[in-house]
């Protein structure tokens, strides 16, 4: 894992977050939990965006209208965790991961994502 990535759990349980925290934390992430997606579009307008955010399906909005603007507020440096099922189109920088999953599944799907420091 690397040192200073910044985690964003977007998610309507805590498990998921409570986990990642325990795991990631003491590895030097800042992991934070968001409720819904709409936290996630105020929070990267006023604030620096995320190394990858970890999203719950059920917590992404499912309109049309919705989901066209939460794909505005995606950046390059912004990378995806999708936990569930989706029917919007996935970038190259985003990873699905089905239901039920196992945490070391998730955790080596963050792994995957992050760039390779020399």
């Amino acid at each position: 894992m690397r040192q200073g990535c910044r985690l964003a759990v977007v998610a309507d349980h805590t498990d998921t977050h409570a986990v990642l925290d325990a795991v990631l934390s003491p590895q030097g992430y800042e992991v934070t939990r968001l409720r819904r997606y709409s936290d996630l579009e105020t929070r990267h307008t006023t604030a620096d965006p995320f190394d990858i955010v970890v999203l719950d399906a059920d917590a992404m909005p499912h309109s049309t209208a919705t989901a066209q603007s939460a794909e505005k507020t995606e950046t390059p440096a912004m990378r995806h965790v999708v936990i569930g099922t989706v029917s919007i189109s996935l970038n190259s920088e985003t990873r699905l991961i089905s239901k039920p999953y196992q945490m070391a599944e998730l955790l080596q799907t963050i792994e995957s994502l992050l760039p390779v420091r020399h």
